[in-house]
């Protein structure tokens, strides 16, 4: 920027821009949307995004090296940065399988992450610079500098929830379709990543799925699910079926006296593209222990 910004200054805040986050493949040329959001300068982020190398240059260029790295630092007070949130789609290429011959300390196989990108999200981005870019312009900036995608994800997918078995691994509650009272409580559950940081909706997830838990448990199902005000869910229809709510399945059985609900916390399940996610694409592994809510034991 022509002034200083200051923009490393101060506690860490995001402001974002949620115009582009709608879903208009036929206006926009592609599926999905995404938040354009304020990036804190500080040196934490400006050692990632001015390194030198490429993660500061445009797509094939040499990178910032030397007088054009030095000169940018020089101009650290001028930075302002904007990155964005994009919506990744339901792809079978993304997942993770079982290593054919690693295993962890276990004794189990290792999990192996794979994301590829797709043209979707290529699209998306070209999208999202270009806003981007006339932000900068419109504010005043001397200089627009382009940072390509650089490892960063949020561990989405693979256990997607839904009503179908045949299409969903968990149930709207996070229970499993193929397993007796497993539950799976993290962001593996989301059918796509959405154009959002993901933290507090897993959060609310689990809040919800704790309460649903605790009714089964105590036989009051139904009774907990309406106090707390967690409905069924409803969805997008035409006509006369707008905002109808879908039919509510019969309670789950609770758990007899010497059964265990099983609940599986998750801390690597996949990477930001969601993948479209049957059970046995999401085999259990070292990434995630099941918890034996009986016993507080991991088997």
């Amino acid at each position: 920027m022509p002034h200083e910004v200051h923009a490393y200054k101060g506690i860490t805040t995001t402001g974002m821009i949620d115009d582009f986050s709608g879903n208009a493949p036929d206006d926009v040329g592609y599926v999905g949307g995404f938040n354009l959001v304020t990036v804190s300068m500080g040196m934490a982020t400006l050692s990632i995004f001015a390194q030198p190398g490429s993660l500061i240059s445009k797509p094939g260029s040499r990178g910032n090296w030397c007088p054009d790295l030095v000169r940018l630092m020089d101009n650290y007070t001028h930075l302002a940065g904007l990155h964005f949130v994009g919506e990744d789609m339901p792809n079978p290429n993304n997942g993770v399988t079982l290593h054919p011959t690693a295993k962890d300390a276990f004794g189990m196989p290792v999990s192996v992450l794979e994301y590829n990108d797709h043209p979707n999200n290529v699209a998306m981005r070209r999208r999202g610079w270009d806003k981007a870019k006339e932000i900068f312009e419109a504010a005043g900036a001397e200089e627009i500098l382009e940072v390509p995608p650089f490892p960063d994800t949020h561990l989405l997918g693979t256990c997607r929830m839904g009503d179908d078995p045949a299409t969903s691994v968990v149930n709207r509650y996070g229970r499993a379709h193929d397993v007796e009272n497993l539950f799976i409580a993290d962001g593996s559950v989301f059918p796509t990543s959405t154009a959002e940081n993901p933290s507090l909706t897993i959060s609310a997830l689990a809040i919800r799925q704790a309460h649903h838990m605790m009714s089964i448990m105590a036989g009051e199902e139904e009774e907990a699910t309406t106090a707390i005000g967690l409905g069924p869910p409803r969805r997008q229809r035409r006509g006369a079926e707008w905002d109808q709510p879908l039919p509510v399945r019969d309670p789950l059985p609770a758990p007899a006296a010497a059964g265990r609900l099983r609940c599986l916390a998750l801390r690597g399940c996949a990477s930001r593209g969601c993948a479209h996610g049957r059970h046995d694409r999401h085999p259990r592994c070292g990434a995630g222990r099941p918890i034996d809510w009986g016993t507080g034991r991991s088997w």
